[in-house]
Formats: structure tokens, sequence, C-alpha cells
């Protein structure tokens, strides 16, 4: 499993969660079970790197990756309260990638 974990309005509580996970361990997920290919916290890339980073991971598992989410997808003005990175985030709504406009 290949996911790529996107943060958008959140506290980033998942995410301390899951590197606080005792069974298994964050180490025993990432190393032997999955293959984590995107994920803002842990990952050394940031900016444009880790932007890259993302796109790449996507067309090389298209249809293959797990597209986790955390925190609330903003949809209002037009997304501009989002955060950095929307605008790339709104190409992969485009291309089918991301979850639908109306999330319930």
């Amino acid at each position: 499993m290949e996911p790529l974990w996107i943060e958008c309005q959140d506290c980033a509580g998942s995410s301390g969660a899951f590197l606080r996970s005792s069974g298994p361990t964050v180490d025993e997920l990432i190393l032997q079970m999955i293959s984590l290919q995107y994920h803002e916290t842990l990952m050394a890339a940031a900016g444009f790197q880790a932007e890259q980073l993302k796109e790449q991971a996507a067309k090389a598992f298209r249809g293959r990756y797990l597209l986790v989410i955390e925190g609330a997808i903003p949809l209002g003005l037009g997304g501009a309260m989002g955060p950095s990175g929307l605008r790339r985030r709104r190409s992969w709504r485009r291309s089918r990638s991301w979850p639908p406009e109306r999330v319930r």
C-alpha cells in the first residue's frame, strides 16, 4: 500500500497519533507494512520539492495509492482560505485523483 497523506485544515492530531502508535510502532508500519510515499510532517523535503514529490508519487502510483486526508477540505471562498499548495490540490481534483468537490 502506498499512502499519500495530505494535511488540509487540521491540527496534525492524527499525525501525532500515528507517530505515537505502539502496536505496530510507526517504524514497523513505515519500514515493514506500508510504503508511505508522502506525508508533510514526516518528510524532509519542503516547499517546491515536497510538492514535486507528491506529484511524482501520484503519477507513479496512479490508481494504486491510498489518499489519506487529515483535516477539513477547504471549499468556501473557492478554496481561498486553504493551506499552501491548494492550486495543485485543485488540479488533482480536476484529474479525479482528489475527492469530489462536495464532501458531506
